[in-house]
């Protein structure tokens, strides 16, 4: 069984990045997908807190979502859209969906969840699975040099 991970901005980011899923489908037709949702506005402001760290993003968050018509902020949190794409390809049953909110408040029965749906051993436990990465609120502005050495890694 091949197992592909599913991210936001890359996999999930129709109309922009077209023909992901017939490329996915292609490759590996019978792929179990893991689409993780969370909070639409949340997504929202974590994407264009991320993009503005890294030097991607340079207006202010209220001049980026003044139009919201096929703006990519919002288009990635129009969930049904994007796994809508997928669902051309994949069937229902190759696709579980999970929202952040569950896999943090309820980790170890939303990992159990996710488990189960790869057919491994429901009952794998690491201390790992606790730890939190990645959070917005952590994030600053990357000067010159910070930008260099986040390219060069």
């Amino acid at each position: 069984m091949v197992q592909v991970k599913f991210y936001g901005q890359g996999y999930a980011n129709y109309p922009f990045s077209g023909g992901v899923p017939e490329r996915m489908y292609s490759v590996v037709p019978e792929a179990k997908l893991i689409y993780s949702l969370r909070d639409p506005i949340d997504r929202i402001i974590s994407h264009y807190v991320h993009n503005y760290a890294v030097g991607r993003e340079n207006r202010t968050i209220e001049d980026a979502l003044s139009n919201l018509d096929s703006n990519p902020y919002v288009c990635n949190s129009e969930y049904y859209m994007q796994l809508e794409q997928y669902l051309n390809y994949f069937p229902k049953t190759n696709i579980l969906i999970i929202t952040a909110e569950d896999l943090h408040s309820h980790r170890r029965k939303t990992l159990q969840k996710v488990f189960r749906f790869l057919e491994v051993d429901d009952n794998f436990y690491s201390p790992k699975f606790l730890d939190v990465k990645h959070r917005s609120i952590e994030k600053g502005r990357k000067n010159r040099i910070g930008l260099i050495l986040k390219w060069l890694s």
